[in-house]
């Protein structure tokens, strides 16, 4: 009889160590989910410094600029990212000639260098490179050309799938016509991961 109570105990006893370790084992998942692998989504707003060749002329303007992308690994990303601007015409030095729209578009790998550091992960500096066109309204009409490229920022996670995020980036502008059409953008804006 006792030898039978003592392997029910044992067996309640090695039941409720399974679940609580089941347990703690989803709520550390959950409490690091950011750093798992899943698909991303980003919106955010933006300011255009522009950085035309003494001459072309220039004006910065507001903006937005959308991603879209795949976290990889914990410490890289890839993703599209597109870019608009409106008023940053080349040649707004002629007041006859109103600003025009300018876009880029560009392929870009994330790299996330100090992940897990900060808080956990929840805050997660990262440096961008990338590929891609773009795009300016120019008197003589629509220029486009190869770009790329250059940047670093931090998201900051508030839940598991939602983060705060801010960066700066340079794009410059290659082949276009009128050369040297580079502007630095300042961007704020929200991310979601869908996991």
């Amino acid at each position: 009889m006792k030898a039978r109570i003592f392997r029910s105990t044992a067996w309640v006893a090695a039941s409720l160590c399974l679940a609580g370790s089941t347990a703690l084992a989803d709520e550390e998942e959950i409490e690091h989910q950011w750093l798992e692998t899943s698909v991303y989504v980003q919106a955010a707003g933006s300011f255009a410094f522009e950085e035309f060749k003494s001459g072309i002329g220039g004006s910065n303007s507001l903006g937005f600029d959308l991603a879209a992308g795949l976290r990889i690994t914990s410490w890289l990303a890839t993703e599209v990212q597109f870019d608009w601007s409106d008023g940053m015409d080349p040649h707004s030095t002629n007041a006859s000639k109103p600003g025009g729209v300018s876009w880029a578009t560009t392929f870009n790998a994330r790299a996330y260098p100090t992940t897990d550091y900060f808080m956990e992960g929840r805050i997660q500096p990262y440096l961008l490179a990338g590929l891609g066109a773009s795009s300016f309204r120019t008197e003589k009409g629509r220029e486009v050309g190869f770009a790329t490229r250059w940047g670093v920022g931090v998201d900051t996670y508030v839940t598991e799938k939602i983060a705060l995020t801010v960066g700066a980036s340079y794009l410059w502008s290659i082949g276009t016509p009128i050369r040297d059409l580079n502007y630095v953008s300042i961007s704020w804006g929200a991310m979601y991961r869908f996991y």
